[in-house]
């Protein structure tokens, strides 16, 4: 018996193998190497910060709490999208590399010119004021972008600023825009 099954057994894999072979997939073009593909236009975007146009500087007064003793004049790059949706607020203004936000600057806009103006508290003043009096002092002021509009989180590479000098025993101070 043992020996009558292995021709049968040897049949049904011939058989099988047969069968197999006569339903192989017939050979295509198709391979990972194709050379066709799909394109697509990517477009990338840096947000630039805000372009300083003009600067005014006075000495921070000692006994004028609410003096302004910085105005800058500013724009944003161009007015397209996604600058035509922003506002002031989304330029934030740093002195020193600190925040301006004790007071915080105030900027009003017309048409596509800003003006952001600093000014000084009573405290901020006699102390800042009489230090500055004696020992003179450097103050940069750097402005950075903020967008799009709800996502503070994405803030330009690049920062535009001025530097204000105030000499030691002056009563003057002067101000220019950084390169």
């Amino acid at each position: 018996m043992t020996r009558r099954r292995l021709p049968r057994l040897a049949a049904v894999i011939a058989a099988a193998g047969l069968l197999f072979a006569t339903l192989a997939p017939a050979q295509t073009d198709a391979a990972w190497v194709d050379r066709e593909h799909s394109q697509a236009t990517v477009t990338a975007f840096v947000l630039r910060p805000p372009v300083i146009t003009n600067v005014t500087c006075s000495r921070p007064a000692l006994l004028n709490p609410g003096a302004v003793y910085l105005t800058i004049t500013w724009r944003w790059t161009n007015q397209s999208a996604p600058y035509s949706a922003y506002t002031g607020a989304n330029a934030i203004w740093s002195l020193n590399g600190v925040a301006a936000t004790n007071p915080a600057p105030t900027t009003t806009v017309n048409g596509n010119t800003y003006t952001t103006t600093f000014t000084g508290t009573l405290l901020g003043n006699l102390l800042g004021g009489l230090s500055n009096l004696l020992l003179g002092s450097t103050i940069n002021a750097d402005a950075v972008t903020t967008g799009p509009v709800g996502t503070p989180t994405w803030t330009s590479p690049a920062s535009s600023g001025i530097v204000m000098n105030i000499p030691a025993l002056s009563t003057t101070a002067s101000c220019s825009i950084k390169a």
